[in-house]
């Protein structure tokens, strides 16, 4: 075979110019590539080891006429590294509000390793050699490259890949299209072989025409980064050979002025149907509300559970900080809750300690 190498200028991530960090003599194009017979001819060819001097990404040029994918899926190596996945994965899960909705791209069989319980899970085949699956899991393996124009209907809660960032010439346009499909609030799992390691311990037998990106943990972060992700935690794994991190979907954020007037307007709204009306929570958001409102809002009474508040009373109000009671509670038909990070338990006081059956308003709920 007579091997083309591309030409490799840029940075495969960030496109700034690249820099000659080693000349690689007498690579193997099979690399690990195992037969079921004797395989006596073995190629060689040389390249060029590239550092970006940006993002800190290690990336060998891409073969013209070279396919080849290793398949391990079934050996007893990958079946034990599923094992360790599977304690990393559950760990992703705990950054995870939502879990109803689960993408995967690998080729490793590490979905097998995945508890469904009812949840759909989507696995992307990267070498297209997966069949159709299905039935009752809700478990779908599609014979799809997932760098085709490949967009599902619905979006993800979770997200994870394994090693094929480490394949593919565009990851940057990859993982854009996976913040395309997850949620607001998603988050992540990538997997890579630590480049760091591979070079800074000469391990010159994982460097393989298979692989053309050779991430660091600034790399990876830089790849987050510029596709729209909030890296939560990196972790290194088999003694360090290994790279995992583990990212988040950001929600939008909301101009200043447009929350505030969104939320004066809602309380506004709901005040409409109701004569009794009790504030709960005298700190920075409820003084700050109370004084916009002015007398455009008539309450009954404002409480606060700290004691150093009462008798006191907020800009803009006619009425004193009082302690929580079941009298006040008693004939009132909406209680706004200003202390959103305490609602769960106000709102576990009104109705066990006070008998409170009626609306409760809380600005996180809008």
């Amino acid at each position: 075979m007579n091997i083309i190498i591309k030409p490799l200028m840029k940075c495969r991530l960030c496109g700034s110019k690249l820099q000659v960090y080693e000349k690689l003599t007498r690579i193997p194009t099979k690399g690990l590539r195992f037969t079921n017979s004797i395989c006596c001819e073995v190629e060689f060819y040389d390249t060029v080891l590239y550092i970006c001097p940006l993002c800190e990404l290690y990336q060998i040029p891409d073969l013209e006429n070279f396919s080849d994918f290793y398949n391990f899926s079934n050996t007893k190596y990958i079946k034990s590294l599923n094992k360790e996945r599977l304690s990393l994965f559950n760990e992703l899960l705990l950054f995870s509000e939502k879990q109803e909705s689960i993408l995967g791209i690998e080729d490793v069989g590490f979905s097998q390793k995945i508890n469904v319980n009812g949840k759909k899970l989507l696995t992307i085949n990267p070498e297209q050699l997966c069949k159709k699956g299905g039935g009752e899991n809700n478990h779908f393996v599609l014979e799809k490259s997932f760098m085709a124009d490949f967009m599902p209907e619905h979006c993800f809660d979770i997200f994870y890949t394994i090693c094929p960032l480490a394949h593919v010439d565009n990851p940057l346009t990859i993982m854009k299209d996976v913040n395309h499909l997850l949620k607001e609030g998603g988050v992540g799992w990538i997997e890579v072989l630590n480049g760091s390691t591979l070079v800074n311990e000469s391990q010159y037998y994982n460097f393989m025409p298979i692989l053309l990106n050779y991430w660091t943990p600034l790399s990876l972060t830089k790849l987050l980064q510029l596709s729209g992700f909030e890296t939560l935690l990196i972790k290194h794994g088999l003694g360090g050979d290994e790279l995992n991190v583990i990212f988040k979907k950001p929600l939008k954020r909301v101009p200043l002025m447009q929350k505030r007037d969104f939320q004066e307007n809602s309380i506004l709204d709901i005040v409409k149907k109701h004569k009794k009306i009790v504030i709960w929570g005298a700190g920075a958001k409820g003084c700050y509300l109370i004084s916009s409102f002015s007398d455009r809002l008539k309450v009954s009474h404002i409480v606060d559970d700290n004691p150093e508040k009462h008798g006191l009373y907020m800009p803009g109000a006619s009425l004193c900080v009082e302690a929580p009671s079941k009298d006040i509670f008693l004939n009132a038909d909406l209680v706004i809750i200003f202390a959103v990070s305490h609602e769960k338990e106000i709102k576990k006081i009104l109705h066990e300690k006070y008998g409170y059956t009626g609306e409760i308003f809380c600005l996180t709920e809008n």
